[in-house]
């Protein structure tokens, strides 16, 4: 602190950030010396200056005796106004010099390309499909085909594949698929992938896989294998098989036919839709706490230095517990200048558990790229926040950060739970906000919900657990919903206080995401936005092998993205997270950059800004 010892002192308020390329790249607001952090009235205002982080340039409050002096610059007289008025009440007298600077626009990061508009022509819909060539025995080879064939084989799980937009005269479509098969040993681990070729005449070559059942397979045990698609470097869609481990060898068995009917949108795979620089995929291996992690890169002119792009991690212990162990303190992380440095260590553990083929190939992206190249993770693992974390001392990477802060990032579930959508159309945006008899109302909650009617004209939904399920399952073709969001009181799955206490809080009771049910039509219509903005309702769990919890059920059911955080929050920091993401994506912003810049603004303030996850496409946009 600055100070003479006599109630004296300067607090000095800055933008944090670095130079990138010649440009600044801001990480929100800094505030350093000024009073204790939890002394009042200067913690309320403190908090108050954070949440107007995006129209601040700098600034210094200068206390002398009960005299306050103001000076710096803002972006308008407004947040002047507003800023002499917070202070104004915490002195006797007042000298309000802040300048007013027009704001600026940081220039675009050369990677991100901008998608080439190509005339539709013609669309295909093929059914994913894996056939056995003999039994799985332990031991003993085992070969099978994937392919994407014009009619459903009635043993595949998965939805439908959209090919779109395919020019005039075109020859083939090549897919790659990538299967993770816990119970297979492959020879090398680039024989988990293969070519699916489509010829114009709705013939193709599957692609065909050969490996060793490994000898401990149980016999009797039905082994599940998923399959993951992927199109032009971007994921497009999975699959799921159920194999029976069989004793001996037997010809023509085909594995049993488990698991729900494919939903009814199907995955689509566009061409020439933009691409992130690296796709992460995470898939659980064949005992808990065992991941294997395929990475997949863009191809610059030199080729890679790091050889092996498959590795399998061992956590030692659940992911489950993993993850717990790591963020159980951060919703009790008190507001203030340590906060960061909590999340930075939890971070870096994250860090250490990711394995080195991941660490090689990052810096080489690194090196070539600097921060902010996009980020997909796919993965089938709901309890690891990979996104968060922090490159340590050891990665040899300058200006190291969290990933989700120096990166557009976003996730997609690994398995069937429906296809990521590549972008998300402009239409209505209806918010659910809730008002509480019993005294728990949400004062920023509601001001959250008045903002995005008054700046984005969203419109009221019935907050009521008949007025949210009923708007979830009724077609609505001629009035397209691209945002849904709800802000109120929640509980995660198997946190349930009195008897149905789970899920999202209505005025009324409690909605479950069970009632995301096949009666949900709104995503399978129009590939809807959900912003989930309630405590820790992003929390996802494993029931009978299904990701469950409200992300995956509306993945499920169509919806093209979600928005929610993993623990509690409880500050008014999350309306202004919230706010800026969804405005970052109505003017043009990808999913992944309109919610790196809505975290990093905040991220000095509190917690609150780490708990997001983004589910999604990383490069969609709203058109």
């Amino acid at each position: 602190m600055t100070t003479d010892g006599a109630g004296h002192w300067t607090w000095a308020w800055r933008k944090g950030g670095v130079v990138d390329a010649g440009n600044w790249i801001a990480f929100g607001l800094i505030d350093t010396d000024g009073p204790t952090v939890e002394e009042e009235p200067w913690s309320r205002i403190r908090s108050s200056v954070y949440k107007l982080a995006r129209e601040i340039y700098g600034m210094e409050v200068t206390l002398a005796g009960t005299a306050i002096a103001l000076t710096g610059s803002v972006t308008s007289e407004k947040v002047k106004a507003g800023l002499g008025a917070m202070f104004r009440n915490a002195a006797e007298s007042l000298r309000n010099d802040l300048e007013v600077t027009a704001p600026f626009e940081c220039a675009n990061a050369p990677w991100v390309e901008t998608a080439t508009a190509v005339p539709p022509s013609e669309s295909l819909t093929r059914y994913p499909s894996v056939t056995p060539d003999g039994d799985a025995s332990p031991g003993e080879i085992f070969q099978f085909k994937v392919d994407l064939a014009p009619t459903p084989d009635g043993m595949t799980e998965g939805d439908p594949v959209k090919l779109r937009d395919l020019p005039a005269g075109w020859t083939e479509v090549q897919v790659t698929a990538e299967v993770n098969f816990p119970a297979i040993v492959f020879e090398r681990p680039e024989d988990g992938k293969g070519i699916i070729a489509i010829m114009p005449d709705g013939s193709s070559r599957p692609a065909v896989f050969r490996g060793r059942i490994r000898p401990d397979a149980e016999v009797g045990s039905i082994c599940k294998m998923s399959v993951m698609f992927e199109y032009q470097d971007r994921h497009a869609g999975a699959a799921v098989r159920r194999i029976p481990i069989q004793k001996g060898t037997k010809s023509g068995t085909q594995g049993i036919a488990v698991g729900m009917p494919p939903a009814g949108r199907g995955i689509q795979l566009v061409r020439n839709a933009e691409k992130p620089v690296l796709t992460v995929k995470i898939m659980e291996g064949s005992s808990p706490g065992k991941l294997m992690w395929s990475l997949k890169a863009l191809q610059g002119p030199t080729r890679f230095k790091t050889v092996s792009w498959m590795e399998e991690i061992h956590l030692k212990e659940g992911t489950a517990s993993f993850a717990r162990d790591l963020l159980d303190r951060c919703p009790s992380l008190p507001p203030g200048r340590t906060h960061a440095n909590v999340l930075r260590g939890i971070g870096e553990r994250i860090w250490k558990a990711t394995p080195g083929h991941f660490k090689s190939l990052f810096a080489e992206l690194r090196a070539i790229h600097g921060p902010r190249f996009p980020i997909q993770f796919v993965t089938n693992d709901p309890h690891v926040p990979w996104e968060m974390m922090y490159p340590d001392a050891n990665a040899g990477i300058a200006d190291a950060d969290h990933i989700f802060m120096s990166h557009p990032v976003a996730r997609w579930f690994g398995e069937c739970e429906g296809g990521m959508l590549e972008g998300f159309s402009k239409g209505r945006i209806v918010s659910f906000v809730p008002e509480y008899d019993d005294g728990s109302g949400l004062p920023d909650a509601v001001e959250e919900g008045r903002k995005l009617i008054s700046e984005h004209g969203a419109e009221i939904g019935e907050a009521t657990c008949g007025g949210f399920t009923n708007f979830l399952c009724r077609s609505q073709p001629d009035a397209r919903v691209s945002i849904l969001h709800f802000a109120g009181h929640a509980n995660p799955p198997g946190e349930r206080g009195e008897a149905g206490s789970e899920g999202l809080r209505m005025s009324d009771g409690w909605v479950s995401h069970m009632e995301v049910n096949g009666g949900v039509v709104l995503g399978m219509e129009d590939g809807t936005f959900a912003v989930l903005n309630a405590c820790s309702i992003g929390v996802a769990n494993h029931t009978l092998g299904v990701v469950g919890g409200w992300p995956a059920s509306l993945a499920d059911r169509g919806f093209g993205g979600i928005l929610a955080p993993i623990w509690a929050i409880q500050d008014s920091l999350a309306s202004s997270v919230v706010h800026d993401q969804i405005t970052g994506l109505l003017n043009g912003q990808t999913l992944g950059e309109a919610m790196r810049e809505a975290r990093e603004c905040y991220r000095n303030a509190s917690a609150t800004p780490y708990a997001y996850l983004c589910h999604g496409d990383v490069m969609a946009r709203m058109s």
